[in-house]
């Protein structure tokens, strides 16, 4: 299994298969959990996008996966603050799964 923590308020955790991305999403104070399966035959930059995209509820590019720096943090953090929404947003990748960033998104700034 793979499992993720929901932010604390409310808590809680949500566990999925191998295979699986959890994701658990807290809007208003509620936890709203799921998971997530990649899609199959995708991979490389193409998969982080379609990660993001699924992570901001909107389309995101394989540039934009390359040049946005607080969506290549989340991959590490495995926690995603959307300004947009509010929403606070925790995820645990397998490590089956390898979303690609670039080199320069893991350097100290």
């Amino acid at each position: 299994m793979n499992t993720c923590q929901c932010e604390n308020p409310p808590g809680g955790s949500v566990s999925c298969k191998e295979g699986q991305i959890p994701f658990c999403r807290v809007r208003d104070g509620k936890a709203h959990g799921y998971c997530l399966a990649p899609p199959a035959g995708v991979t490389g930059l193409e998969l982080t996008a379609w990660f993001f995209s699924e992570l901001l509820g909107k389309e995101v590019t394989t540039g934009e996966a390359m040049t946005r720096r607080d969506l290549q943090a989340a991959i590490s953090d495995g926690r995603f603050v959307n300004e947009e929404t509010g929403e606070i947003i925790t995820f645990r990748i397998p490590e089956n799964i390898y979303l690609p960033i670039p080199a320069s998104a893991t350097l100290s700034a």
